[in-house]
C-alpha cells in the first residue's frame, strides 16, 4: 500500500513537472520562434524615435498577429535599448525574435531611388532627396551645388534611408565619375560638348 501511495505521488510530480516544461516551452515558442507577422510592410524608425514611439510604428503598421507577444519578447531581449533608426521591411512569416534582430542589427531595406531629367535645379534635387531620405531638402540643400549638382546622371540607385546627404551626394558623384570613363569624355569633345551641356 505504501509503495502504491508513493509510486502514485510520483506520477502526479512527474505528470506536474511535463506539464510545467511543456508550458515553458510553449511560452518560449510562441513569444520567440512562432511566425507573428501576417503581412508585408515597410516602416521608418527615425534617429529621434523613443522606444514607445517605436513600439507605437509597429503596432500601427498591422503586421502582427499578436502584438502582445511581440511586446513581452521584446522586453525580454531588451529591445528598448538596441533598436536602429532606418527602414525595415517587415515580411510576413517572420518571429518576433527575426523582427527584433533586423532591427536591432540595422538590417536596413534601401531606398529604390530613380533620379530623373526633370530635376533640373539643385533645390528640386534637394526636395527630392528630403522627401526619400531621413534627412530633409534643408540639409541635402545644403551639400548640393550648382558646382556638382550638373554631374548628377539620371538612374536607379539602392541607397540606404539614413545614409547622411555627404554620403548620398558622394554616391552620386560616384556613380557620375564611373559613367564619365575616358571614352565618353573623349565623345563629348569630339562634338565639342562640355559633360554639363551633354
Amino acid at each position: 500500500m505504501k509503495y502504491k501511495t508513493v509510486f502514485k505521488t510520483i506520477v502526479i510530480l512527474l505528470t506536474a513537472a511535463a506539464l510545467v516544461a511543456g508550458f515553458f516551452a510553449w511560452r518560449y515558442y510562441s513569444t520567440f520562434k512562432r511566425p507573428n507577422t501576417i503581412k508585408e510592410s515597410v516602416i521608418y524608425i527615425s534617429s529621434s524615435m523613443n522606444y514607445d514611439e517605436v513600439t507605437d510604428v509597429l503596432r500601427q503598421s498591422g503586421s502582427f498577429r499578436n502584438f502582445n507577444s511581440f511586446i513581452r519578447a521584446a522586453r525580454y531581449r531588451e529591445f528598448e535599448k538596441h533598436f536602429e533608426p532606418g527602414r525595415y521591411r517587415i515580411t510576413e512569416g517572420l518571429s518576433n525574435q527575426q523582427v527584433i534582430r533586423i532591427i536591432a542589427n540595422g538590417r536596413e531595406d534601401p531606398v529604390r531611388l530613380t533620379l530623373r531629367a526633370h530635376l533640373r535645379r539643385p533645390c528640386d534635387l534637394a526636395a527630392f532627396l528630403g522627401r526619400n531620405f531621413e534627412a530633409d531638402s534643408a540639409s541635402f540643400a545644403q551639400v548640393i551645388n550648382d558646382d556638382n549638382f550638373h554631374i548628377f546622371i539620371p538612374n536607379t540607385y539602392y541607397i540606404y534611408w539614413t545614409e547622411s546627404p555627404e554620403d548620398i551626394v558622394a554616391r552620386l558623384n560616384s556613380e557620375s565619375e564611373s559613367f564619365w570613363n575616358g571614352r565618353r569624355d573623349s565623345l563629348a569633345r569630339s562634338i565639342g560638348m562640355t559633360r554639363r551641356e551633354v
